[in-house]
């Protein structure tokens, strides 16, 4: 099988990007069985387990960039990617050949015939076997939706990690913070530790009683302090100091100090404070993380983000506000199952020209022709959507080198952003050495 026709194979499975709630299937039974017919790959590669709101991404790339670190073979599974399926499983930074995913897909046709998974259920199968079949010591797997239904939650890791709890997908998991959290908090395991990021009492209380009544230490991580020599981290088992994040936005420092006490809980101890300090620095390049804050271009600046909810378009907004004098634009699309309202309020009280960008290939986006009146309803006065390129040659042409541009709003805005797909060094042989 060639990779262009396992890609097809795979694109054709539902997807929750284009379907919604529509292609997502709650239940791990077909998940077990698959990974039972291909030899329970989940269960070779100890590991780490992430869930939330917001920061669920960052967290585990710290994670997995702290334990590449350490010495351990890491695979990291992420979702959704911006250009590339092998994307999804990372083994020390870098996405899965091409050759092995088309290996593996016709290994795996008439295993998908019989079971009829979901994208990410197939794609999830493909993680587990990755990094078992390329030799991982260590792995950091990524929630894709909720928790307790989801397909990675048939793992038992050596440590359960809640990152920021916010309203999002209310739709399947509830419309309170409660009710969100106690889906989370879905992943915890008798006996396993269960690490929450501090947050909202409504949504620590839900939290851990939900850990009491399944007998898992619960334990709440404390952001990183900033001060004039760094970031400091206090955890149970030591003090690391003098640190500097890779990632940029200070909801960045909650991230880091959850994925440092995850990876005491997976070392079981302390970790060496010059190898936190390389790991955090360097996290994008030993995690493979792209599109959080990333800043693709200075002067004049654009920033990339797959911010995609109110809570996140905060903190998106908070990181990049320009320098005196300075015009900030945002090139702003989203999809229709989000808070509309919620993250154009956000927007016109930023004080940002707002470019909406055209998704109308895309079924779960908001039309650009609504998105275009609810801008306008919101003061602003966009003349048309635009692709995301489009949008890049503008700024460029029209901005002073003060200025700020800001893609966000979704993963697939993320997506549009030109000449990326490179940028991971995709390979197309055999298991990446």
């Amino acid at each position: 099988m060639t990779y262009a026709a396992a890609e097809a194979l795979l694109l054709a499975l539902p997807r929750f990007a284009v379907q919604g709630v529509d292609a997502f299937q709650p239940g791990l039974d077909r998940m077990r069985r698959m990974l039972a017919a291909v030899g329970d790959p989940h269960r070779a590669v100890p590991c780490l387990h992430v869930a939330g709101t917001n920061g669920k991404g960052s967290t585990a790339s710290f994670a997995a960039a702290l334990l590449s670190r350490l010495g351990y073979r890491t695979g990291l599974h992420t979702s959704p990617h911006l250009w590339y399926v092998g994307e999804r499983f990372r083994l020390d930074g870098v996405p899965a050949p091409q050759a092995w995913i088309a290996d593996a897909v016709g290994r795996c046709i008439e295993l998908f015939d019989t079971e009829r998974p979901s994208y990410f259920e197939a794609t999830t199968l493909l993680a587990f076997l990755y990094f078992a079949e390329a030799g991982a010591t260590a792995s950091v797997i990524e929630v894709g939706l909720g928790g307790r239904w989801d397909a990675t939650n048939v793992v038992t890791p050596r440590a359960a990690l809640v990152a920021a709890i916010g309203l999002d997908h209310i739709d399947l998991l509830g419309d309170t913070l409660d009710a969100i959290a106690r889906e989370k908090a879905g992943i915890f395991k008798p006996g396993i530790p269960a690490l929450a990021l501090a947050q909202t009492d409504e949504a620590l209380a839900a939290l851990r009683e939900t850990a009491e009544a399944v007998g898992a230490p619960f334990a709440v991580v404390a952001p990183a302090l900033a001060s004039e020599h760094g970031l400091t981290v206090q955890t149970a088992n030591a003090r690391y100091s003098d640190l500097t994040l890779g990632l940029a936005g200070a909801h960045q420092r909650g991230n880091a100090a959850l994925a440092l006490a995850g990876v005491e809980a997976f070392v079981a101890g302390a970790v060496d404070e010059e190898v936190v300090r390389d790991a955090f620095l360097n996290v994008a390049r030993l995690s493979g993380l792209r599109a959080r804050l990333e800043a693709v271009s200075e002067s004049p600046r654009i920033v990339l983000d797959v911010a995609h909810n109110v809570d996140g378009l905060a903190a998106a907004l908070a990181a990049t506000t320009p320098e005196p004098g300075g015009r900030r634009t945002v090139l702003f699309g989203t999809m229709a199952d989000k808070d509309v309202g919620g993250l154009i309020r956000l927007l016109a009280g930023s004080g940002s020209d707002v470019w909406p960008v055209d998704l109308d290939d895309t079924p779960r986006a908001l039309p650009s022709s609504e998105l275009i009146a609810r801008l306008r309803g919101a003061g602003f006065d966009p003349t048309e959507a635009m692709r995301v390129p489009d949008g890049v040659a503008r700024f460029q042409a029209e901005a002073a080198s003060h200025d700020v541009l800001l893609v966000v709003g979704s993963f697939l805005v993320a997506a549009q952003f030109p000449a990326s797909k490179g940028a991971f060094g995709i390979a197309s042989g055999a298991l990446a050495s």
